[in-house]
């Protein structure tokens, strides 16, 4: 039996698994599909909160606190992988902002660079923004190239995958978790993070089968479709990521541009449209009228977690004591995961917390 069982093995679960595995502890990651290959793989990578002046507090403190720590991943990553996440400081250009004034303030309060967009940026977008804003040391990462290297750095120090299993109840002994029923079979548990996304509602529907899902009891977190697509441009082409209205598009190193995305149904379904692939595309056409001749290569959708207050789930149950969660991070899960990751170990362990826990607590009116 490990000393930790993860169940949702995401930026969030990996990035737990990580923070256990430098403590010494044995660490289980199981998850319904592959590793990796839900909402943390279907982002874009981009390391920055869509509208950051409209964010929650605790959001963003979890952001700042996760940028501070991204270099250090990143260089043990590729010295023990040799996996290149392709981290990159791109820049961010907010095209048109529905209040350019606030985000401006906003970014002098919180120490965000800014300055004029560089010309040759301007130069190439199909119409001329409305008051532009140049946030230049703002960093992206490639999701499923960062994904794949953590599975491979926790799999050379041991840890242990279950793919393709399910969670679909649990045993309880006294005031502790005791097994894992799976479609695995059953797994005998010392502690157990619950870190499962968009269904990490579901499932905790199944720790506590009376209590009412998604809203009102229980843990609140519900899915929230987005759909993207890549176009393949010329490379070095686009160095920047642009960011208008919600939608956005993040170059890759080898040319490829990712366009997003769209905040769609509440419900878990992860089908695609003809209708929003024209729209994206009537996005990006808009904006680098160059890229016309550019094929749509592929299009997908992934299901973020939302929750009613947009702030994230962290932190332990208050009456199962090997029971604690991470999730509902929404949009933010890569650029906040970081941070996420060690307050949970932080709470766990009875370390201090570099991050206020309190607004991260389920309410307590929902334990039982």
């Amino acid at each position: 039996m490990s000393d930790v069982t993860i169940v949702g093995a995401g930026i969030i679960g990996l990035l737990v698994a990580r923070e256990y595995i430098d403590l010494g502890a044995s660490v289980t990651l199981i998850d319904k599909n592959l590793v990796g290959r839900e909402a943390s793989w279907a982002g874009g990578g981009m390391l920055f909160p869509i509208n950051p002046e409209q964010q929650p507090e605790a959001v963003m403190r979890l952001f700042f606190e996760s940028m501070t720590l991204f270099p250090k991943l990143i260089q043990q990553l590729y010295e023990v992988t040799e996996i290149d996440p392709q981290w990159l400081k791109s820049g961010l250009l907010i095209s048109q902002s529905d209040d350019v004034q606030l985000l401006n303030t906003w970014c002098q309060q919180n120490g965000v660079i800014t300055s004029h967009p560089p010309t040759e940026l301007l130069s190439k977008l199909g119409c001329l923004p409305k008051e532009p804003l140049w946030l230049p040391e703002i960093y992206q990462v490639r999701n499923p190239r960062l994904l794949k290297a953590l599975k491979y750095f926790l799999t050379l120090r041991n840890v242990t995958f279950m793919e393709n299993c399910t969670l679909t109840g649990v045993k309880v002994k006294g005031q502790r978790i005791d097994n894992l029923e799976t479609t695995s079979g059953l797994l005998p548990v010392n502690h157990l993070v619950l870190a499962t996304g968009a269904w990490s509602g579901e499932n905790y529907q199944k720790i506590f089968p009376d209590k009412a899902y998604p809203r009102h009891l229980g843990m609140d977190v519900y899915p929230v479709k987005g759909q993207m697509i890549v176009v393949k441009g010329p490379e070095g082409y686009l160095d920047s990521i642009i960011l208008q209205d919600g939608q956005y598009m993040i170059p890759r190193k080898d040319g490829r541009i990712i366009v997003g995305s769209t905040v769609e149904s509440m419900v878990f379904d992860k089908s695609i449209t003809t209708e929003v692939r024209e729209n994206l595309t009537d996005f990006m056409y808009r904006l680098l009228p160059d890229l016309k001749k550019c094929v749509v290569e592929h299009q997908w959708a992934g299901l973020r977690p939302a929750t009613i207050s947009g702030i994230p789930f962290i932190g332990c149950h208050q009456k199962y004591e090997n029971l604690s969660f991470n999730c509902g991070h929404f949009r933010n899960g890569l650029s906040t995961s970081l941070a996420s990751a060690k307050l949970l170990v932080d709470l766990i362990e009875k370390r201090p917390p570099t991050v206020d826990p309190l607004p991260y607590e389920l309410n307590k009116s929902n334990f039982h």
